[in-house]
């Protein structure tokens, strides 16, 4: 448990809210994922630490994980926990999801015999040589033939 180094004799109340002020300290040296991190074992020891909640947000839209962003962004603001200033992340993260959602579904439409995978700027298209076999038993292995095409954009 990555907790225990931190304050081995303290509550997990306190322990909380010291990976939740080492996730504030990553966060301003530039480590979302570390800040995330930090803030997701925080919130296992104390789910109600509202701070972990918030930064742990931010955390994650700027990894540009922003479903998630939302979840803990608009938890947050319906506890009324996040400042105005906060306001414009959220809105921020509302219209890329939106923004992201609508690339995606014009990308699949557009394509018929493949699947087609986004990150950012970044489209990861996959396609099927030969359709893969309609059966295979347990623990039998099988093969099949994959063509990957990747775009940036």
């Amino acid at each position: 448990d990555p907790s225990s180094a931190l304050a081995p004799c303290a509550s997990s109340a306190t322990k909380s809210t010291l990976l939740s002020n080492r996730a504030q300290a990553r966060a301003q040296l530039r480590d979302p994922k570390g800040a995330a991190g930090d803030c997701t074992l925080a919130l296992k020891l104390d789910p109600t630490n509202q701070k972990a909640l918030v930064r742990r947000g931010i955390a994650l839209e700027e990894l540009g994980k922003l479903q998630e962003a939302l979840v803990d962004l608009e938890a947050a603001r319906k506890l009324n926990l996040l400042p105005p200033s906060l306001a414009k992340v959220v809105a921020s993260a509302r219209t890329r999801v939106a923004a992201a959602a609508v690339r995606d579904r014009a990308l699949l439409a557009a394509s018929k015999d493949h699947e087609t995978l986004v990150n950012r700027d970044q489209t990861l298209r996959l396609h099927l040589a030969a359709p893969p076999p309609t059966r295979v038993r347990a623990n039998e292995p099988f093969s099949f033939a994959l063509n990957v095409a990747n775009e940036f954009g």
